[in-house]
This record gives structure tokens, sequence and C-alpha cells, in this order.
């Protein structure tokens, strides 16, 4: 079993909900079929069993909880939902990740099953499930029977506000159900310590007691969410929630970390502290005593001279990696409080957060990362009117004695986004600045924006431990992902999204997002080649939805109406995307039987936009490709299936352009006009030599084209060629046919590039 991550979040208003979307679904690692020599696959055979497929993440899902509290489940990352959201703990127990509303902290694991908040299982599940309710035999349980049922929202909401008025007379268990096509049910944390084994009968360890007792800031017992992990054996931890301020339970001799949350009631809301005894040896009976009067206030600042934001969010938080290291097995446990502050509402009391300073550890390792955003919308849910500030604070070794910086301007990284609607329009989308620790914590600041240019600015106290990433989700509702940076004083960082047409990715995709579940973690840093072989495999890791910047990758996320795809050997089809391993629909994991010779390939990937199933991108690739050969990569990219071994990368050609269009993906009518693209192979791969490309348009969705003419090299993978816009307004479809020194071609054609506009 491992646990990895507590958060509580602390909130009065709702925080900002996107449309963006994260990786989900748990997969081992990618696959590999293997042909043999001249052998094929005929069309509608179902090719070689493979042994692990990388499954596609999963949209974000709203989760109704129990109590009646509605959270955005994306990936890893919970938003409490609606304008008085509940204060949450959140944590992580194996894969998944729960979301506990404070109010049910007295009943967690008693009257209320944990896995009713495991909100990881609930996306699964479509957003709800069934429970099952044991009564007592005296009071009432209304508006809950006897039962299993599926809550609709009104007993959801009923049963939420008798759990905050502390009233479940009649109730003696609620506990979660599996519907009939549900996934199975997860494991539920362990709340007691395992039994010891009689002495001289196979015994272990000797068992000794060990009590945790947690202060709030008054003096008081604590209300806490209590986690103990073994730093030598993960399968050692313990989830507790005591209602009165102490847990006592026996526990194998050995070294242990304990970690809390502790809650102080705060006027009508909570102030949180993070208390930890990080490094604790168990050898005879011992009390542990979590203060968190010991702990101090987590409260940095702006420059008085940057106008004051309507709402802050704090986050700060701990790894604690035991003895075996970053691995399945070696117990990287993450904790953190997250709190939001209503600035401008002085009617409800600010929340704090504190933190209990540690010293250095001699078991594995400890962490400290905590970050800040100031905005406009951070509570709201509308769209940010002013620029966003987002910083970062690690620190490694140790929890620091609180944090009270004043940034100033010169310390901070301009960044200056620019957001297009893209071929559809539309109006506005979402930014997210992903901040990233080399221990493997993950900050996300998202914010709501209006289509145009904007400038939000970064910082961060170690410029060189953290890398920085921005998601974009533009109107069409598919997230794109760009290069990873520094936040460094005074520098500015450029990236504009979606600038049409939208066409596959060279980009190197990172690890952890096609292979959520892996033994050993990665930083975002680490990519799969996107399209290579080894032996007599070659496996496709290639996002749909790219757009003008070559370092920009998508995934649709299933926002595609189609995507289909046709694989040919020496001009003999050998498969489909209806028998071809893998997600077609964004080229993830899609394994292609090669021959055992030196050959020629042909491999056509159609896709329509799911906001207009007309536009379609088809893109069909012509290259050649022998055993035995190997290509260069850059150390951070990996081979698949064995990323032990070299492979050589396909020579595909991808068609990225940069069109002078408006943030609407309009261009002007009977004007002259300026198609400008580039050419090139996957990101990694040596540059393309020998390059040459002709363009046609169309202006009536592809009926008839213009004579293909010869583009201009302009140096670097560059070509241009201008054209003349009509004078009615509609659209504009682009084909360009290109190719490389060895014989290597595409042919791409894109319907409905871009529109037309009269000025």
């Amino acid at each position: 079993m491992r646990l990895s991550r507590l958060i509580v979040i602390s909130t009065v208003a709702a925080l900002v909900v996107g449309a963006g979307v994260a990786g989900g679904a748990a997969a081992q690692g990618p696959g590999a079929v293997s042909t043999g020599a001249g052998s094929s696959i005929k069309v509608g055979d179902v090719p070689p069993a493979v042994p692990v497929s990388a499954q596609p993440p999963t949209k974000p899902t709203v989760v109704t909880l129990v109590t009646g509290d509605q959270v955005r489940v994306d990936g890893q990352s919970v938003t409490p939902l609606g304008t008085t959201p509940s204060m949450l703990m959140r944590f992580e127990w194996g894969a998944d990740t729960y979301a506990v509303p404070a109010a049910a902290l007295p009943y967690l694991g008693s009257t209320l099953d944990m896995r009713l908040f495991d909100v990881s299982y609930l996306a699964q599940a479509g957003g709800t499930a069934p429970v099952t309710v044991t009564t007592t035999t005296t009071g009432t349980a209304a508006p809950l029977a006897a039962g299993t049922t599926t809550l609709n929202a009104a007993q959801a909401q009923s049963l939420g506000a008798r759990i905050k008025a502390r009233n479940l007379t009649g109730i003696k268990r609620i506990s979660l159900a599996q519907e009939a096509d549900a996934p199975a049910l997860p494991i539920a944390p362990a709340t007691a310590a395992p039994v010891a084994k009689a002495a001289g009968n196979g015994g272990g360890l000797p068992y000794d007691t060990l009590t945790v007792n947690t202060i709030d800031r008054t003096g008081a017992a604590g209300q806490a969410l209590i986690m103990v992990q073994n730093l030598t054996d993960p399968s050692l931890a313990l989830l507790l929630a005591p209602s009165d301020g102490s847990a006592r339970f026996s526990l194998p001799q050995g070294d242990y970390s304990v970690e809390s949350s502790v809650l102080t009631a705060d006027g009508d809301g909570f102030d949180a502290a993070l208390v930890a005894n990080p490094q604790l040896a168990l050898r005879g009976d011992k009390t542990v005593t979590l203060d968190s009067r010991t702990a101090k206030p987590y409260l940095p600042t702006l420059d008085p001279s940057i106008p004051p934001m309507g709402g802050r969010l704090d986050s700060v938080g701990f790894t604690r990696t035991g003895a075996g290291g970053d691995t399945e097995h070696g117990g990287r446990f993450v904790m953190s409080l997250l709190s939001a502050t209503p600035n401008p509402l002085p009617q409800y009391v600010p929340y704090a957060i504190y933190v209990a300073p540690t010293a250095k550890v001699h078991t594995g390792s400890l962490d400290f990362a905590a970050y800040t955003e100031f905005s406009d919308s951070v509570l709201s849910g509308g769209t940010q009117s002013g620029p966003a500030y987002v910083l970062g604070f690690p620190y490694a070794g140790i929890i620091p004695d609180g944090v009270s910086t004043v940034v100033r301007k010169t310390d901070l990284t301009t960044v200056d986004n620019g957001l297009d609607a893209g071929p559809d329009g539309g109006a506005g989308g979402y930014l997210t600045f992903n901040v990233y620790e080399p221990w493997g914590d993950v900050f996300e600041a998202e914010i709501q924006v209006s289509t145009g240019d904007r400038n939000d600015y970064w910082y961060s106290a170690a410029p060189d431990t953290e890398r920085w990433q921005i998601r974009a989700t533009p109107p069409d509702g598919a997230s794109r992902y760009g290069a990873l940076h520094q936040a460094r004083p005074g520098s500015v960082v450029r990236e504009v999204w979606n600038k049409g047409p939208m066409v596959p990715s060279p980009a190197a995709l990172p690890i952890d997002t096609l292979i959520p579940s892996l033994a050993v973690p990665v930083g975002p840093e680490e990519t799969l080649c996107p399209a290579c072989r080894q032996d007599d495999n070659a496996t496709l890791f290639l996002g749909s939805y790219g757009d003008s910047n070559p370092a920009h990758y998508a995934q649709g996320w299933g926002n595609l109406t189609t995507s289909s795809l046709r694989f040919r050997r020496n001009g003999a089809l050998a498969a489909t995307s209806a028998y071809l391993p893998g997600d077609s629909e964004d080229m993830n994991n899609v394994l292609l039987p090669m021959l055992h010779q030196r050959a020629s390939y042909e491999l056509d990937w159609s896709v329509s936009r799911f906001t207009d199933p007309a536009a379609v991108t088809d893109t069909d690739w012509t290259f050649t490709s022998a055993p035995q050969t190997t290509t260069r990569l850059p150390g951070n990219e990996q081979c698949t299936p064995d990323a032990s071994r070299a492979c050589a990368a396909l020579p595909l050609l991808f068609v990225n352009y940069d069109l002078a269009l408006d943030h609407q993906s309009q261009a002007p009518t009977g004007a002259p006009f300026t198609v400008a693209f580039r050419l090139g192979y996957q990101q990694g791969a040596p540059a393309a030599t020998g390059l040459g490309a002709t363009l046609s348009v169309s202006f009536d969705d592809g009926q008839t084209w213009s004579t293909p003419r010869s583009a201009h090299a302009t140096g670097n993978g560059q070509f241009s060629l201008g054209i003349q816009h009509p004078d009615s307004a509609g659209s504009v479809s682009l084909r360009v046919e290109a190719h490389d020194a060895a014989g290597n071609a595409v042919r791409q054609t894109v319907i409905r590039a871009y529109r037309l506009a009269s000025q």
C-alpha cells in the first residue's frame, strides 16, 4: 500500500472551475507486437495480443459526495465547486485521491466509510455511486432508509446538513456500494495496526504502543487527520481521525514518520496547521505530541506597489521519502495544506495556514514546497481581468520556520500569453501554471481568461530547482501543453496558444502523462520517443491537436468526432485503426508491425474536429525504414517498448503553420496573404535536410484546389508562399506536399484551416 498525498483545503467561496483535462486511468507500460520476417496482418484480422497497453486518461468529472458537496476531479487535482464549498481534506491512498469535507471528519472510518470520499473511484463510476445504509433500532434515518440506494442531489444535501449539524441519529453505518457496471470497489485505507503474532509462533518484530496527541492553536485537544508511516515498510501505514485529539495503538518496532493536519476553529471556519514528527524511532512504548502552537504562519506578500488582488490561494506541503527511495516499495509520502482567502469579503474570518518546522532527517529525505497565487478569479470563478501572480518557495531537506517573504517587482518573471479561439471561434478559456519540484511535488494554478493577449507573473525562490509549464485550454476544450521553463528574475516567457490550423504535433510527450501509474515516478522532462522502432516493432505517441508551436502538444481526450488510421507496408494494406493496438485518436501507444527488411511504409491519419465534423485534417506519411538502425536521441527521451535499448526515429515529416491570423483565427477577405509553415522531424531527431514543399489552397472546403506551387524556403525548415484571398467570407483549406533528401514525404490536407472575415 502506497500513501502519497494529504491536502487540506480551506475556502469560503468557489475556486475557479476550468475545462482542462489530465491523466486519470492507470497503465503499467507499453507493449510490443512482433510479426516476424515477411509476415503481414490482413485487414479484418486481429493483430497479436499486446502484453500491456497504456490506457487513455479520463476527462474531468464532477463528483457529488455523500455530504452533498461537489468537486471537479481532474486526475489528482480536486477543485471544490459551488458558492460556499466545504473545507476539504485531501490525501492519496495507493493510487486514489480522497477528498473529505471537514464536517465529515468526526464520522470518518466509523459511521462513514472512508471510500465514500474516494473521488478517483467516484469519477470512474460516473460521478456518484450507490451507498448501503445500516440503521439503528432507535431514532429516524430519514432521508435514508436501510438498504442500498443511489443518492440523489436532494438526499445528499439533506444528509450533508445532518452531518454538519452532528446529527446522524438512526444511522449506524453508510458504506460505499457497487453498481453492476461500475469498477470494483477500492481497498479501504487501513485504520488499525496489524495484529501482533504470538511469541514463539513465528512472531516478527516486537510490538510497542504509540500514543499520538494533537493540540490545536488554542491549546485544546485538536481535531486532526493523522497518518503514520513506516519508513522501511510502506505497507505499514495507518490513516486515523480521532475526535478527541488522541490516538493510541500498537505497531511493530521500527522507524516511523507521523504527520498530521490539525484544525483550529476560527469563527465560521478553520485554521489549519501542518505538524509532523518525520523521524520517530519506536523502540518501546512512546507518546508523541503534535502541537500546532509550535507552527509559524505561512504568509508571503507582494511588493506594496503591486495593486492588490481579489483573492489569494496558499499551499504548503512536504514530501517524505523512506529508506527505499522514491520507488513503489520505498514509501514516498506527501502531505500538504491548501487555503483560500477572500480578501474583499471582510465578513469572513480569513483562514490561515501554519507550519511547524523540522530538523533534517537521517532516513530517506524530507523536502518542502509552498506556493501562493494572487488573482481576481481565484475565489469568484469568473474571468480573470488583471494579472495573476504565482509564487513558489521550495526548500530541500527541511520544513522551514515559516515563510514571510516580500516579493518585489524585479523578482518576477513576466509570462506573456496569447490565447486564440481556433478555427471554430469562441470566447475565452483557461490558463494553468504547473510548478514541478524534483521530489515529485506539483502545484497547479488555474485562471479563467479571455481570448487574446495577457501578462501574468511568476516567482521562484529557487529558480534552478523548479520547472514551470503552461497548459492552455481554449474554447475547443482540448488542453495544450508547452515546454518547461524556469522562473528567473526579470526574464520573459512568451507563448501563443491554439494558433491554427490544428495538426499532428512533433513534440515528445512526457512519460508521466502517457503512463500515469509508473512504479518509479519520473519528472516532467522525461519523454517518450514520438515515433520510433525497435526491431520489428514501431510505437507511436503523437498528439492530434498541435498548433503553430512545434513544442506544443495536445491530447483530444475523446473530443474527436472521428479518427481513422491506415498502415501500408510496401504498398499492401497491413492494418487499420480498428485492429491496431493502442488509442488511435491520439496515437497513444499505437503499435505498428514492421517488416524484417528495408521497406517503404505509408501511414495515413485522418482526424476531424469535434466542434466541426466537416473540418478534417488528413496527414499521409510515406517513409522508408530498416531494422538494425538507431537514432541518437536526447538523454531525457526514452525508447519503447524497451527503455534500456536504443531505437530508430521514424522519418515522419511534420507541418506546423505560422499564419498571420487574429485571435479568432480569421484573416481579411480580398487581400493578399502569406502562408508560412515549418517542416521538420519529430522532437529529438536530427534536423531534416533536402526539404522541398508545394502548397495548394481551396476556398470551397476541398471540392476544388489551386494548382500546387513551390513554396519558398527561408531557412531552418521554414517555407512561405503568397496567396490571394477571395472577396467573400468563408473558410480556407490548405494542402502541403513535402519531401526530404531521402525521399520521405508527407501530404497534409487541412479542410477549413482558418476563416475569412470582411474588414
